[in-house]
């Protein structure tokens, strides 16, 4: 199976020119807020998946909490300086290496002049007003793919995005199965439906399901059920009877989502997933992790701020013979860095005889 083993960014909100190399099976971002622990999971997501690239994009402004062309702003720092996004990925399978790019940017020429008379055609009879939207155009390539670019458009009232052209190449997928949930995501009806459907697919339910029973022993099932005609809701079934999932809390939902992508046996990416959990939940998260490395083949990147989260996959690595790295981010001269990255040996040498906090 196909795994990360390093990346370059450049010009990616806070991230002017990084480079981190010698991923493992698990990889763990550590360091103080804004330090771009978010922003190279973002760059990753956003090179992994060009066929699903506008919903990424879409998703992570978004959640940035701006709106319009502020939000576009944020991400390129000057929307029409002509200065391109650009994310290099190193990729190893099966012994054998593999280099590819995305590369994000306003066209070319400026003012969407490259924009396709076709595609131009096509949104103005959606009622696009040229003056309401940008095009962003992304390439993709790998030294065994040839190019890949495709437009896309993004409504700056809503920053909505219109299905995008493709303008030459066809488009691919660097590493398969690509998951990745910004906090606020997380726990959304939505993307706990994607999860279920996900994990019903490819069999990966039942395992699921038993994870799960480890939080809540009184779990029996998960199933859509028919209320009325062509009305389905899911519902959760335990031992004192049957609610609505969506009457759930939050850590039940998080939890759900993050194990049943855990499973994918693809590359995981994961922004502080310890969000919404106890201690116990925190537990399962952790096992599920190590697990998914040997029993599924995943790879995980992830961020967190919870020290007893990274004591338990510290833990569970060790235990299941896992390999594990820790990178700390921080801010050296007004430029994000990456320091020395700990391995599991000395991350566990440094918590259990010198309870060093790891974090910074």
């Amino acid at each position: 199976m196909k795994k990360l083993t390093g990346i370059e960014v450049r010009s990616y909100r806070g991230l002017s020119d990084l480079k981190v190399d010698g991923f493992e099976d698990i990889n763990v971002l550590i360091g103080p807020s804004n330090t771009g622990k978010s922003s190279l999971l973002e760059a990753i997501w956003l090179a992994t998946i060009p066929p699903n690239f506008p919903h990424a994009l879409q998703a992570i402004l978004h959640a940035r909490g701006v709106a319009g062309v502020a939000s576009l702003n944020a991400l390129f720092h000057n929307l029409d300086s002509g200065i391109p996004i650009e994310v290099k990925l190193r990729l190893v399978e099966d012994g054998e290496e593999e280099e590819g790019s995305l590369m994000l940017r306003r066209p070319p020429r400026g003012l969407d002049a490259t924009l396709d008379a076709t595609y131009a055609q096509s949104l103005a009879q959606q009622g696009w007003s040229s003056e309401a939207y940008r095009i962003l155009e992304a390439t993709t390539k790998t030294n065994k793919k040839p190019a890949c670019t495709l437009q896309v458009a993004v409504r700056l009232t809503d920053l909505e995005m219109a299905n995008p052209f493709l303008i030459s190449g066809s488009d691919f997928s660097m590493i398969d199965a690509t998951g990745f949930f910004l906090p606020a995501e997380l726990n959304a009806l939505s993307t706990f439906d994607e999860a279920y459907s996900g994990a019903f697919l490819s069999g990966t339910f039942p395992d699921l399901l038993e994870a799960l029973k480890a939080l809540y022993p009184n779990l029996e099932d998960i199933r859509p059920v028919m209320v009325e005609k062509g009305r389905w809701i899911t519902y959760v079934r335990h031992s004192q009877g049957a609610i609505p999932m969506f009457v759930m809390g939050d850590g039940f939902k998080v939890a759900f989502v993050v194990l049943a992508y855990t499973m994918t046996g693809g590359l995981v990416l994961l922004d502080t997933p310890e969000a919404f959990q106890h201690p116990k939940g925190l537990e399962v998260l952790a096992k599920a992790l190590a697990e998914s490395v040997g029993r599924w083949g995943s790879q995980v990147i992830l961020a967190t701020q919870s020290l007893e989260f990274l004591d338990l996959l510290l833990q569970e690595s060790a235990e299941k013979h896992v390999k594990l790295k820790i990178y700390r981010f921080g801010i050296s001269d007004g430029r994000v860095v990456v320091y020395r990255p700990y391995n599991l040996e000395e991350a566990k040498e440094s918590r259990e005889l010198i309870g060093t906090d790891l974090r910074g």
